[in-house]
This record gives C-alpha cells, sequence and structure tokens, in this order.
C-alpha cells in the first residue's frame, strides 16, 4: 500500500508558474517512502530533484530512492539529484532575528533552482525546514517560510512537497495555525503509519499520541471538506474561463499563422524568381534563405497542426497509397537538411505491396518529421535508414539513423509535447519540440502506433511505425504529381493581395511561367479589372481591405463570371476556412506561401481547359 496515499485531499486552484505547492502530514514515523515516490515521479519524467532534509532523514529518502528509482544514484552524480542540509539551510535563509524571509530565500535556493530549471525543465522539491520550525512551537514562521516559497513559485516551474508531523501541532488550540498551514499550500494529504517489519501490522501508538492524531485528522477532514464545497461553487466558472481561454488560443494561433505566412509570401515567391532568372553570384545566399524561410514555416505549421489535433479539428483525406509514393514525398521534402548535413541516406521500400488507406499529406508528414528529426540529432556524414515491409499483417515504416541517441530516463517521454533531447548552447538543431508529438497524433488517427528506440547516448536511434494494410486493392494506379512541365501559356491572370510586396512577386514569377499578369491591391479595384481583363484565372487574397476576398468572388459570381477559375489565397487553412471559401464561389484554395509546384500544376490545369470554369468539385492544390 501506498504510504502516502492522500486521506480526503483538497485540491486548490494553482497559482502562479503553473507550479504545485503539496504538504504532507505524519506521525512520529517519518514518511520515507511518500517523498521518495514524490521525488521519483520527477526523475522519471526526465525533471531534477532537491531534498532538503535532516541527515537522518535525507538517509531514508534515498535508501527508499534506491530501490523504486534505478537512476537516482546516476541522477545524483550528474547533479540532476540534489540534497541540501535543512539546519543548515535554514540559518542561512534567515535574517538577524532568526526569522525567515522571502530575500533570504531567493539568496539562499533561487540560484540552485533557475540552474536545475533551465537544465532540465521542471524541479521536484522536498522541504522539511518548516517542520523544524513548528517542532519548536514557530507556527507563524513556518507559515511566513511557507508564503515566501509561494513567492518563488510564481517564478518558477516548481513541484513542492513540504512535510509536518502531526505532533507539532499538538498544543495548536482552535487549529487556526493547522489551517494557515495548509492554507499555504495547493494540496493537502495525510501519510498513512508505518508497518512493522515482521508482522505487517501499524506500529502501536499511545492513548495520548492517538487522540492526538485522531483529533487533527479530524480537523484535516473538516478541512477538507471546506475546501471542496467551494471549489464545487466555483467549478462551473473555472470551466467556463478554461473555455474562453482556449477559445482565445485558438485564435490567437490562427491569427498568429495567418500574420506569419503573410511576410513569408512573398519572401519565397522572391526566392523562386531569383532561381528562374539565374544570377549565380548570390545562389548560396539565396539558398540559405530558402531554407531558413521553409524552416520558419515549418514551425508555424506545428503550432497550427497542434491546435487542430488537441481541437479534435483535423480531418483526413484517406485513399488508398503505396507506402512508395508517401517516403518518395517525405524524403524530397527534407533533402534540402539531409544534403546539407552530408547525410548518407539508404532507402529500402518496394515500390509496390504496401497498400495503406491513408492521408497521403499527413502520412507523408510523419515519414518527413522523423527524418527531419534523425537528420537534426545526427553529426554530418551520419547515416541514415528508412526501410518499409510487411510485418504480421501491418505495414511497418522504420527510420535510423547513428546519431545521438536518446537517454533511458527521456525515452519513455520523446512524444510528449515540447520535449527535446539534449543540444548545444546554439540550438543548431531547431525547433519547437512539436515534430514527435504530431507523429503520433497523426499515426493514432490513422489507426496505427510509433514506439522510439534506442540503447543509449551516442548510439542511435529508431523511431517505428506500425499501420493497417489497406483491405482492399487499389482499382486504379495513382500518379505522383512532380513538377509539370508545361507552363500555363497563353493564361491571362489577374492576382489580388492587398501587400504590394507579395503581389508583385507572384505576379512577376506567373510571368516567368509564360503567362501574363496583373496586379489589383483591393476588393473594387479588383472588380473593375476583371471587368477590362476578362482574364482565366484571379488568384485572390481573402484578406483585403473594403472588402474581402469572400466578398469579391461572390460579386464575380454573380457579375457573370461563371465559368472564371478562382483560386484562394490567404493565410487560413483550417477546414472551416476552406469550406467557407467553397460556399463563396471559389474553384481551389491555397495556403500561404504558394508553392511554384502549386502554381505550375494549377496555370496548367487552367490553360487545358480555359473555360471550364467552376464545376462544383472544390479542390485543393496546396
Amino acid at each position: 500500500m501506498d504510504i502516502a496515499r492522500a486521506v480526503a485531499p483538497p485540491v486548490f486552484p494553482a497559482r502562479g508558474h503553473l507550479s504545485t505547492h503539496l504538504v504532507q502530514f505524519y506521525d512520529h514515523e517519518f514518511a520515507a517512502e511518500g517523498v521518495a515516490r514524490f521525488l521519483a515521479d520527477g526523475l522519471a519524467h526526465g525533471r531534477a530533484a532537491v531534498v532538503i532534509a535532516t541527515p537522518e532523514h535525507r538517509q531514508a529518502i534515498a535508501a527508499v530512492l534506491a530501490e523504486i528509482a534505478r537512476g537516482a544514484p546516476t541522477a545524483e552524480a550528474v547533479g540532476r539529484l540534489v540534497y541540501l542540509d535543512a539546519v543548515d539551510t535554514l540559518q542561512s535563509l534567515c535574517d538577524g532575528a532568526g526569522e525567515p524571509t522571502v530575500d533570504g530565500l531567493q539568496r539562499a535556493v533561487s540560484p540552485l533552482i533557475v540552474d536545475l530549471a533551465a537544465r532540465w525543465g521542471r524541479v521536484h522539491a522536498y522541504g522539511e525546514m518548516v517542520d523544524l520550525l513548528a517542532a519548536a512551537g514557530r507556527i507563524d514562521a513556518a507559515v511566513a517560510l511557507e508564503e515566501a516559497w509561494n513567492e518563488l513559485l510564481l517564478q518558477h516551474p516548481i513541484e513542492l512537497l513540504c512535510g509536518y508531523r502531526l505532533e507539532a501541532f499538538d498544543a495548536d488550540e482552535g487549529s487556526q495555525g493547522f489551517r494557515r498551514v495548509c492554507g499555504a499550500h495547493t494540496r493537502v494529504r495525510l501519510a498513512e503509519p508505518q508497518r512493522t517489519a515482521d508482522a505487517g501490522e501499524p506500529a502501536p501508538l499511545d492513548a495520548a499520541r492517538l487522540a492526538a492524531e485522531l483529533r487533527q485528522k479530524d480537523r484535516l477532514a473538516r478541512h477538507a471538506h471546506e475546501q471542496l464545497a467551494e471549489l464545487r461553487g466555483s467549478q462551473g466558472v473555472l470551466a467556463e474561463a478554461a473555455e474562453r481561454a482556449g477559445s482565445a488560443k485558438d485564435e490567437f494561433l490562427a491569427m498568429l499563422g495567418h500574420e506569419l505566412r503573410n511576410p513569408l509570401s512573398p519572401i519565397l515567391t522572391a526566392l523562386q524568381l531569383m532561381k528562374l532568372r539565374g544570377g549565380g553570384e548570390l545562389e548560396r545566399e539565396r539558398a540559405l534563405i530558402e531554407r531558413q524561410a521553409h524552416h520558419l514555416l515549418r514551425l508555424v505549421d506545428d503550432l497550427l497542426d497542434i491546435s487542430r489535433i488537441t481541437q479534435g479539428k483535423l480531418r483526413l483525406e484517406r485513399r488508398s497509397v503505396e507506402l512508395a509514393e508517401v517516403v518518395a514525398q517525405a524524403i524530397e521534402s527534407v533533402s534540402p537538411l539531409i544534403a546539407q548535413r552530408a547525410h548518407r541516406l539508404v532507402v529500402d521500400v518496394p515500390h509496390e505491396g504496401l497498400l495503406v488507406d491513408a492521408d497521403p499529406a499527413r502520412l507523408a508528414q510523419v515519414v518527413a518529421n522523423l527524418l527531419m528529426n534523425a537528420a537534426k540529432y545526427t553529426p554530418s556524414e551520419g547515416r541514415i535508414e528508412v526501410r518499409a515491409e510487411v510485418e504480421a499483417g501491418e505495414a511497418v515504416i522504420a527510420v535510423r539513423d547513428n546519431g545521438i541517441g536518446i537517454a533511458p530516463e527521456l525515452l519513455p517521454a520523446v512524444f510528449d509535447l515540447f520535449v527535446q533531447g539534449p543540444r548545444g548552447r546554439d540550438r543548431s538543431e531547431g525547433g519547437l519540440g512539436l515534430g514527435l508529438a504530431i507523429v503520433q497524433n497523426l499515426v493514432r488517427l490513422h489507426g496505427g502506433t510509433v514506439v522510439a528506440k534506442s540503447d543509449g547516448l551516442g548510439r542511435g536511434a529508431e523511431m517505428t511505425v506500425r499501420l493497417p494494410l489497406a483491405a482492399r486493392v487499389r482499382s486504379g494506379q495513382g500518379v505522383a504529381h512532380g513538377l509539370l512541365a508545361s507552363h500555363g501559356s497563353g493564361i491571362r491572370v489577374l492576382v489580388v493581395d492587398d501587400n504590394v510586396d507579395a503581389a508583385q512577386t507572384l505576379a512577376e514569377l506567373i510571368e516567368a511561367m509564360g503567362s501574363e499578369a496583373y496586379v489589383a491591391h483591393d476588393g473594387p479595384a479588383a472588380l473593375l479589372r476583371a471587368q477590362e481583363l476578362q482574364p482565366d484565372l484571379v488568384v485572390l487574397d481573402i484578406g483585403l481591405p473594403v472588402m474581402d476576398g469572400y466578398e469579391v468572388a461572390e460579386r464575380l459570381r454573380r457579375g457573370g463570371f461563371e465559368a472564371l477559375r478562382l483560386a484562394a489565397l490567404t493565410g487560413y487553412g483550417q477546414p472551416e476556412d476552406r469550406e467557407r471559401s467553397r460556399r463563396a464561389g471559389f474553384d481551389c484554395h491555397f495556403v500561404k506561401p504558394l508553392s511554384t509546384e502549386a502554381l505550375q500544376a494549377l496555370l496548367a490545369s487552367v490553360a487545358a481547359s480555359p473555360m471550364a470554369g467552376s464545376n462544383g468539385l472544390h479542390v485543393s492544390l496546396a
């Protein structure tokens, strides 16, 4: 039985820096197992741990940790598990009158917490300095130290557990001190009595001791019920606040994606123009800018994907597809990074026989994220392998590298949000720690699993994805779309965007592909230019001044342009955004920046059937 099992623990609203402040009351037998389990939980999640205890209690905690946390000795050796003496630390944070202060705690403990948090993310800390004060009858000083800890918790990501002997409150008439101690914490729990080694029964208590403990337990239970009643009254308010905060976050991420895509669009289009026009003197610099712009675009996409996944709004467009097509698409997207680092890429994927029912774009994103992760954590000239096969009735894709590997304590958490392996101070690997979390969620949406394997640091890593094989044989072989050789010769295109740079560079790129291009910067001007030019295609930004792109599209359709091809161009790419553009009369929906391949395919399709117009089929080429 867990010796630190909570007895009716009240849960109070968390404060400050997403930190937690717990208190555990115990009888005269120190609850070493409860403390050790709290610390072991932090170590198991790759966090740091700090123990501020007397030598006797430190020895008891260390003994239990050695049994339940296999990595505790290693953690202590590398400075991730730190022990401090409670008496010495308490003296260092008190003022001249012997009273604990916020400044003293900041001076004595904060530098260590800051250093550990910077290296390990969060810190699990146990302290019994307050117990020393309470045992000396200084309940007020203990409460003052608890409040000082709360100030520190507002600034740093700490999970703090404090311990008190129940006998310290024997003389606490009216339980005022006991209530104040409970009120200084976000969670309260009561340790069970220790059991004897031979009989397996609770250690005997004398009648006076038992009466005192029962009195304190009754106070604790009544306090818990009071706090739970308060929580029930505020639960509805908190739920509404959480919902509003979630909606605000989603709106912010959507706006962030839009605002970041807007400047990226003309940058990438200008780079494509530079590539088409030659100019070898600056080719290295152009390629560098393009790589970094695409990296920024991937970060934006990752943020938006995580938002959609957590909201359950990500939709898969499934079809039967060979894994060879998916892997080829993924390799194409990450080949610049692999080439930059001079990695040797070995691919062993059969062209046929691995048919899955999947969203090809999303599954390619899975493989690309795994390849990108391998490339980031494999030194230059390293080896990356991609293999696929049928195993136990499933399609299996494995990406293996001979890079820096994964530490055992980090391995269980590699697919969690924002988890990243060790990296240098220059953060040359980049990223937000979202790639593998996206992989796991996308694989689950496809009905599959993904696991990570590594023999330890310096020994590489392997990520294995398992997916159900398609239940049916593909009736028609799909064709992978590469760059079209034919340009949209003779097509008249109107580009409408209030971002002058974006409109001009896109028009120049269209002209470089052999079509005529004209520009307008707002809705009314677009309607006039359309009447004058009678274009075959309008590439229309949604976020326009005066009237937005939806209204412009609707007016064009009502004004006799039923056969005109309309392409929406926007920073918004959520399913509801695509559905709204379809209802407004658009034939296709592009998310900025518009790739050269997608533009080339669009121009070619219009050239092949310039008067086809809108046939009710809403396609997405982006």
